[in-house]
Formats: C-alpha cells, sequence, structure tokens
C-alpha cells in the first residue's frame, strides 16, 4: 500500500514527537513518542466529527479525559478504543509514553449508501 503522505505533527525536542502518516482518505497513523508529563491535545481540524481511534501503548501510561464525561487511561501492553474524543491535554504519570494510534474517520469511510470502507475499495481496487 501506498503511503499518501507524512508529517510531524508536533515536534518538542527532548519533550517528544509525533509523527502522522496519512494512508488512505480516512486512515491516519500515528507513531507517539512523549517523553514528558503533559502534552497539548492539539488541533482536532484535521479530524472529523465521527471518529473510531486505537490506541495502543507500548510503553508508559497516557491519561486523558474524553467528551461526555468520560475518561481513559492506557497503560504498557493495552489497547484503548474510542470513539469519544479528547477535551483536556494528555497526562502522562511517568513522564513517559510510545505508542501507536490508528485514526478512521467514519464519515469518510461510509458511502452515501451507509457502507464502511466502499471508499478504499475504490481507490485500491478489491483483489490487493
Amino acid at each position: 500500500m501506498e503511503i499518501l503522505s507524512q508529517k510531524p505533527i508536533f515536534h518538542k525536542g527532548a519533550e517528544g514527537q509525533l509523527t502522522l502518516y496519512t494512508l488512505a482518505p480516512g486512515i491516519r497513523l500515528s507513531f507517539n513518542e512523549i517523553y514528558t508529563s503533559s502534552w497539548e491535545k492539539g488541533d482536532s481540524s484535521i479530524f472529523g466529527e465521527r471518529m473510531l481511534i486505537v490506541n495502543f501503548c507500548i510503553h508508559g501510561r497516557c491519561d486523558v479525559s474524553l467528551a461526555k464525561n468520560r475518561y481513559a487511561i492506557v497503560k504498557e501492553n493495552q489497547v484503548c478504543i474510542s470513539t469519544v474524543m479528547p477535551t483536556k491535554d494528555f497526562y502522562y504519570p511517568r513522564s513517559l509514553y510510545e505508542g501507536i494510534q490508528l485514526y478512521l474517520d467514519l464519515d469518510i469511510l461510509r458511502d452515501e449508501n451507509g457502507h464502511l470502507f466502499h471508499t478504499l475499495t475504490d481507490s485500491y481496487g478489491q483483489g490487493g
């Protein structure tokens, strides 16, 4: 699969960096390396209103407040799956978080007939 684009979202020197890849329309993958106790939630304009977010923590821990009065904690070797976006900055109790996040924009991936992932088969073909 050809990667459409890559760009670091944030780079804060020794505090860490986030690198975001756009794999296909509506599908993004982020590699997160955080070495500080907090990180700004950032600009959410690159995300749609209906997102499915899969967060896999490799090392450390991440705590975050979410919309609708919810809270998420993901620790080493855990996966957090959510459709609720963060409302506050991220908190890292041990000043360590290394993880991978998959962002699926459900509005982009759903076609006019309500079928999910139709966009991918149009873009990349059904056989491959």
